[in-house]
């Protein structure tokens, strides 16, 4: 059994870490988690300000959120959209940057800035995410599309 410990209120908890751990905490103090980034909007926002360019698997999970976004997915065009696409890629590259690295992370609030209508999205692409053939499906679909535009 794989495990992780946080601080809650200050008092060390253990918890078993499955594919997907949601922790509900209602109360005022904020929980640490010891072994992990916590990926926050404010973190998202800023790693988007920082991007070239949006890379394509950041926008294909994004589309998992927001399928009904009428443009090309590039930055100069969520720069005059709303923080909650911008949160979103932002959430996404990030994700893939700590990936890349090897580092554990989780997403604190992914929900933030997104109108109601998307949020239930987010479960979907925490799924996909999550689930290793569903991502590495999604990962060989990108790889394909980019290898076919010659890039």
């Amino acid at each position: 059994m794989n495990t992780e410990k946080l601080l809650i209120r200050g008092e060390e908890h253990e918890i078993e870490v499955k594919p997907i751990n949601l922790i509900f905490n209602s109360s005022v103090d904020e929980s640490v988690y010891l072994d992990r980034i916590m990926i926050t909007p404010d973190m998202t926002l800023e790693h988007f300000k920082s991007l070239k360019e949006v890379d394509p698997y950041s926008a294909r999970f994004f589309k998992i959120v927001v399928p009904d976004f009428p443009y090309e997915i590039t930055k100069e065009k969520l720069e005059g959209c709303s923080l909650a696409f911008q949160h979103i890629i932002g959430l996404f590259s990030l994700s893939f940057v700590l990936l890349s690295q090897n580092i554990k992370f989780g997403w604190k609030y992914p929900e933030s800035f997104l109108h109601p209508k998307y949020q239930g999205n987010i479960a979907d692409a925490l799924i996909a995410f999550s689930d290793k053939e569903k991502f590495i499906r999604i990962i060989t679909e990108v790889k394909e599309e980019l290898l076919k535009k010659g890039k």
